[in-house]
């Protein structure tokens, strides 16, 4: 019996060798694949990344740090998160993502994107040889090879235009404007200048706007500087990542050609996602617009203006700027009074109105009493009718013109019984030749009868005027 036994397992173990070296029979179970996951392999899990795609990025998980540790690609793409599960965010222009490679132990599996810049990825699926879901060791970041598109800033092909005055700024506020900085609207735009070149010397417009930094064209500024050389720099005031929120500032300026630079108190993640880092710029994060939106294609511009300074001496006019196809344009209000007088008959006399249509106070002098009017104001003299219902009317609008003319109106009007005013004469105004008015108003309304007493008196002076011409013709004819 026990020589039967040692045979038989003479015989099993030949039988093993024999399997063995056939390959029938591995020295692990091998796990199963879908279309997500990869067994435990030759490689020990270390796949590479699937076809079609480059490897951008490679994180191993430390646990002394509790974070993913980039072995390589740090500058394009980082992840973070935890040994079950992590997200990625590609930092590199023009980058999408295709597929994620996760390790955990002898196991790995493939998650595909499309073509997205940001994503998620955990352990769910993995397992070890104990059947175990292990915790994720590395993580590689694959990319897509299908080259991306950048957008580029659509140029405008119309332009609405707007007028800015001092009575109407369109929306553009000047409180960022410093002591030692000012403006005034002058005959070819507006005028901006700055007394030194101390941290006070600033002067600055902002305007709230919301439009995409692809659909705003390209900005642009028509300025003419006087003895001082210093020029403004347009600026756009951006939420970079469309989340409601500003998160920095572009500037413009000449000396930089189309490069806009990006200040210092912008938010970190846009100073790290600049498209370049070097010097000779107004910043160390400087590009150009179609640059900041190939690496910001969701920004969006929340407020447009200009600013010279702080810390700059300067003088010069803006005559435009152009900002989202919008031309923005300076006018300077002219200052003046435009006064209008017009007469009609009343029962005190005849009431010259006066009023102001112009936006400047303004002075006109009746029959010698000066009247002055704020801009849209309105006032009345009344000046009295002599015994044949007429009043001299001289009207001085200052410099511009003098109206003067006999006003009459019909009996009982300027005394006696009130009567209904009649319809306003237009006498002249301050600001426009003047045409002479008939010297003579119609009245309107109820005319009454004469008083009787006024009859007879007129009759008693006409029969003795009669009477006294009859005495005289009688005696010279006497005579003769």
């Amino acid at each position: 019996m026990k020589r039967f036994i040692s045979m038989a397992s003479k015989i099993g173990l030949a039988l093993l060798v024999s399997l063995f070296s056939s390959g029938l029979l591995t020295s692990a179970v091998a796990y199963g694949t879908n279309n997500n996951h990869n067994g435990n392999n030759a490689g020990g899990g270390n796949i590479d990344c699937p076809a079609n795609t480059t490897l951008l990025a490679k994180y191993n998980w430390d646990a002394s740090t509790a974070s993913y540790i980039a072995e390589s690609g740090a500058a394009d793409v980082t992840v973070t998160g935890n040994p079950g599960a992590g997200t990625f965010t590609v930092v590199k222009a023009n980058t999408t993502v295709s597929a994620v490679v996760v390790k955990g132990s002898g196991d790995a599996k493939v998650v595909t994107y499309a073509n997205v810049t940001s994503g998620s990825f955990d352990n769910n699926g993995l397992q070890n040889n104990g059947g175990n879901t292990p915790a994720i060791s590395n993580v590689k970041i694959c990319g897509s090879t299908t080259p991306v598109v950048p957008p580029t800033v659509v140029e405008c092909s119309v332009y609405s235009s707007v007028v800015i005055s001092e009575s109407d700024m369109q929306g553009f506020t000047t409180t960022e404007t410093q002591a030692n900085g000012h403006w005034k609207f002058v005959t070819d735009g507006l005028r901006i200048y700055t007394d030194d070149n101390s941290s006070l010397a600033k002067v600055a417009w902002y305007k709230a706007v919301d439009f995409s930094l692809q659909d705003g064209g390209t900005p642009d500024l028509e300025y003419s500087a006087n003895p001082d050389p210093a020029v403004p720099g347009k600026q756009l005031v951006i939420d970079f990542d469309n989340d409601g929120t500003t998160d920095g500032i572009l500037v413009g300026e000449p000396v930089y050609g189309n490069d806009w630079w990006l200040t210092n108190n912008s938010a970190q993640f846009v100073k790290d996602g600049a498209p370049s880092h070097t010097g000779g710029s107004g910043s160390a994060n400087h590009g150009t617009l179609d640059q900041w939106l190939a690496n910001f294609p969701d920004a969006h511009v929340k407020f447009i203006g200009f600013s010279l300074g702080s810390g700059v001496k300067g003088d010069g006019v803006i005559k435009s700027m152009t900002f989202g196809c919008v031309k923005y344009t300076f006018k300077k209000e002219v200052k003046e009074a435009n006064i209008v007088a017009s007469a009609i008959c009343s029962i005190n006399g005849v009431t010259v109105t006066l009023t102001n249509n112009g936006n400047a106070t303004g002075t006109a002098t009746v029959n010698g009493q000066d009247v002055t009017l704020l801009a849209g104001e309105t006032k009345e003299v009344t000046i009295a009718v002599d015994a044949n219902y007429s009043a001299a009317v001289k009207v001085d609008f200052k410099g511009t013109t003098i109206y003067e003319a006999t006003v009459t109106c019909n009996p009982g009007h300027g005394g006696g019984t009130p009567q209904t005013p009649q319809t306003p004469q237009t006498l002249g105004t301050s600001t426009t030749s003047q045409t002479q008015l008939p010297a003579t108003i119609p009245a309107t309304g109820s005319t009454e009868s004469r008083n009787p007493l006024m009859i007879v008196l007129a009759a008693l002076v006409a029969y003795g005027a009669a009477y006294f011409l009859q005495g005289r013709i009688d005696l010279a004819r006497k005579r003769s």
